[in-house]
């Protein structure tokens, strides 16, 4: 079952891969699309990221200009994500 924090966690650990180029595709988060409602703004944005990373592995190739803004993307998803999992961890 996806519970709040290990949807988090998934997705912090999904972005991680995706940027480290392991893992093409899905990185296991469809689950997370049937739990939309209960993610935070932060959490969706990273969702639907990570699905656009998967579909546009040929936009990424040409132009580079595109790659930059979804890395860029992603990069700033995971700092939120990992913001937010910090504070919450220290509560």
């Amino acid at each position: 079952m996806i519970t709040k924090c290990n949807a988090r966690e998934l997705l912090v650990n999904a972005i991680h891969s995706a940027l480290a180029g392991e893992l093409e595709g899905r990185w296991n988060v469809d689950p997370l699309f049937k739990q939309y409602a209960m993610l935070d703004r932060a959490e969706r944005g990273a969702l639907v990221q990570l699905r656009n990373w998967a579909e546009d592995k040929s936009l990424r190739e040409f132009p580079p200009a595109h790659a930059e803004f979804s890395k860029r993307r992603l990069t700033g998803l995971l700092r939120l994500l990992s913001a937010d999992r910090a504070a919450t961890n220290s509560l």
